[in-house]
């Protein structure tokens, strides 16, 4: 599911950055047009899953980044609560209810540098707590260097009080806080400092530098409006959303037309029990145990009020911008910031489950039962409908990524590779925003092309213009499935967007897949091709043909499409029923006939008994195969035509009578030893007939004749086979 793609154009941008050698450019450049210094170690925590274009060294990392946050989150907590339990219920809440999306969960998108940031400032906030405990200002010092780094996110400058509030909680009983305050105050002070320094720098550096950027415009006066990008960013850390699966039937995923418990249960199997059922019996050990320690109801319901408060403060600097003032307005419910508020949440929720465990033990046995009864089951049910949820948007964050992939393929590919330098790709499908994921924009995809092959082409969401070399990409993929494909051709004029030459590009690869396209009609007769064989369903302005699949050991199907008309890509579609669909009508078919010296037979055609292998010319018929030539129809024929075929005879076989059977009637015709053609009118009444049989006079092979080694029974060559002059077709 976690193919080393990209989900934000964040990541795309820095990504392609690094593989270009440009980091630290862009380190200046935006360090001084956002006004923000801290980028000079942000952007390389960002870079570094992108060093090297690796994906072990990706997964490494993103993942790597995962465990040692919750390696931190387990020691701050442990370090500031004493307490063993509540770090494993922070923990086990973390992995029961992290929602999917690059919205809360920092494993989607930013594969570094967020989960860095929240590892360092809770280790900062751990090692305060050791320092406190140990007496040991060095702790302290090397505490608040960490959280100095913390601050390259600016909202980690709101979290300073809960250094203050861990210096409290190791205050003796009835013990006044100004006194320990005031024990406390080299310690604090080794916080303070680097806080006061970061402050410093940052005022200075944006003075010398004001920002342009959008994101630190501030609207201080909409307090309403600030009021709301704050809780909806917050309260969206809990997973209301996969709740909502149980009670919203008309409420659509990115994979499902409706919801609903029904539906879900329709859909259940074996992965979305796991995770439910590991989670309930961990939970289940972890209240019933018996000898737990846990700090006084004081520090319990203290440390509840600091993590429902630590929920809100990631998001209250974004509350007064007015970039996301205006993105909730317009829908948006959450931001990366959320992933920050969900980790108070989890810590939120795991203090109050100690401070609910901790009183029911004085409870009577069997409502003490009972309540923790209720609460594995709402956990594993919480737990359930997330892991649902997260399933249908692991599998959409996996098709986002498999752009990235046909891309490559693309962009390796001989047809591209003779595309000129300096040639602009006009392509605005593959650059608009799919699956909810922002897009990649078009200098983006110029520039990765160029680190992928060396390249220099210029993608564009507009029309080429005054370019001598113009191309147009088209990008489609299925809602609800793994297909896609590409479209390269390359315009005849820069204002046009049709051509006679085209290269499709699909994945997966299918058996027997089938394109459907469309072209401009013109006074000439449409002959199309596909990887150098001729199309044969053409229709008026319409034409389809079978894809071959991918040779062995590739995913990726490519066919090439020529011929003398404009065709459209923006109307080619990939149909995966493995059924061509009629183009044209029975009687147009029938007209434009059967020939022989093709390797592939008309749709019409239901089947042909009796024919040898395709030569040159035609084919023979072979008496060995059967005594006959049957050509068998789709449909019945019409009541009156004519019969034309262009045939000749094999040896013993010239001027003598050839027997033609249609339906009841029989026609007789002495065929030459030249290819000739023959014609005559048939008349059926009322009689319905769907297939046509030739027999030979004496089918003779040419070993019997002393020419060859030959030992196939010939009788005519045919080489084509019409019907004209239609009438009254049933």
């Amino acid at each position: 599911m976690f193919f080393g793609g990209f989900t934000t154009h964040d990541d795309a941008y820095m990504g392609i950055i690094c593989w270009n050698g440009i980091t630290w450019e862009i380190i200046h450049s935006q360090s001084v047009e956002q006004g923000r210094f801290m980028f000079f170690w942000g952007i390389p925590f960002s870079a570094l899953p992108f060093v090297t274009d690796n994906r072990i060294w990706y997964l490494t990392i993103k993942f790597g980044s995962f465990f040692l946050l919750l390696s931190a989150l387990y020691y701050a907590i442990f370090q500031s609560f004493r307490s063993k339990w509540i770090a494993l219920a922070s923990l086990g809440f973390f992995l029961s209810i992290i929602q999917n999306g690059w919205e809360h969960n920092a494993l989607t998108s930013y594969a570094f540098v967020f989960n860095a940031y929240a590892t360092l400032f809770l280790v900062s906030l751990g090692l305060f707590a050791t320092a406190i405990d140990r007496k040991n200002l060095v702790l302290a010092g090397f505490s608040g260097g960490l959280y100095f780094f913390a601050l390259g996110t600016e909202l980690f400058v709101l979290f300073f009080p809960f250094y203050i509030a861990v210096l409290l909680s190791r205050a003796a009983t009835n013990e006044p806080i100004l006194i320990r305050l005031k024990a406390g105050r080299n310690y604090i002070f080794a916080i303070v400092v680097p806080l006061i320094a970061y402050l410093t720098i940052y005022l200075v550096w944006r003075h010398i530098y004001p920002s342009n950027y959008e994101g630190n415009s501030l609207n201080r006066f909409n307090l309403l409006a600030a009021a709301k990008v704050v809780a909806t960013y917050s309260l969206t850390a809990f997973p209301l959303a996969s709740l909502h699966l149980y009670t919203a039937p008309g409420d659509p995923l990115p994979f499902r037309n409706a919801v609903g418990l029904h539906a879900i249960l329709s859909e259940l199997n074996v992965a979305h029990l796991i995770k439910p059922v590991v989670v309930g019996f961990l939970f289940t050990r972890l209240i019933t145990k018996v000898h737990f320690i846990v700090p006084q109801t004081r520090t319990l319901l203290i440390g509840c009020v600091l993590a429902c408060v630590g929920i809100f403060l990631p998001n209250m600097l974004l509350g007064f911008t007015e970039r996301h003032q205006s993105w909730v307005g317009a829908g948006t419910y959450s931001y990366t910031y959320t992933y920050y508020s969900f980790i108070s949440a989890v810590v939120f929720s795991a203090l109050l489950l100690a401070y609910i465990n901790t009183k029911s033990l004085l409870w009577h046995p069997m409502l003490r039962l009972t309540i923790i009864s209720i609460m594995v089951v709402a956990i594993m049910a919480l737990s359930f409908a997330v892991e649902m949820r997260n399933q249908y948007f692991a599998l959409d964050q996996k098709l986002a990524h498999r752009k990235w992939q046909l891309m490559d393929k693309v962009i390796k590919s001989p047809n591209f590779m003779e595309v000129p330098d300096g040639s602009t790709i006009f392509a605005p499908s593959l650059l608009s925003s799919t699956r909810g994921y922002a897009a990649v924009l078009a200098d983006d995809w110029s520039n990765y092309v160029k680190f992928k092959t060396g390249k220099k082409v210029y993608f564009a969401d507009s029309k080429c213009q005054g370019s001598v070399n113009c191309f147009v990409l088209v990008f489609r993929q299925e809602s609800h499935s793994d297909n896609q494909f590409i479209v390269l051709k390359k315009t005849k004029q820069p204002d046009s967007l049709v051509s006679d030459e085209l290269t499709i590009y699909a994945m997966p690869s299918q058996d027997r897949a089938v394109i459907i396209g469309s072209f401009v009609p013109s006074e000439v007769a449409p002959k199309l091709k596909i990887n150098d064989v001729t199309i044969s369903h053409v229709g008026a302005g319409l034409f389809s043909s079978k894809l071959s699949s991918a040779s062995a050991g590739d995913n990726v199907m490519t066919a090439k499409i020529t011929g003398n008309v404009d065709m459209l890509p923006e109307q080619i579609t990939i149909s995966n029923y493995m059924v061509e669909p009629r183009l044209r009508s029975f009687s147009a078919e029938l007209t434009e006939g059967i020939d022989f010296t093709d390797t592939d037979f008309p749709n019409f055609v239901k089947y042909i008994q009796g024919l040898s292998g395709l030569e040159p010319w035609g084919r023979w018929s072979d008496a060995t195969l059967a005594e006959s030539i049957t050509v068998g129809l789709q449909e019945s024929l019409p009541n009156h035509f004519d019969l034309v075929f262009t045939a000749n005879a094999f040896g013993p076989n010239t001027d003598q009578n050839l027997t033609v059977k249609i339906g009841t009637q029989i026609y007789y015709f002495k065929l030459k030893k030249e290819p000739s053609d023959y014609r005559t009118s048939i008349d059926l009444g009322d009689e319905k007939v769907s297939s046509i049989v030739f027999l030979p006079p004496k089918p003779t092979s040419p070993q019997q004749l002393g020419i060859g080694a030959d030992n196939r029974l010939l009788g005519i060559g045919l080489i084509s086979l019409r019907f004209e002059n239609m009438q009254g077709k049933k």
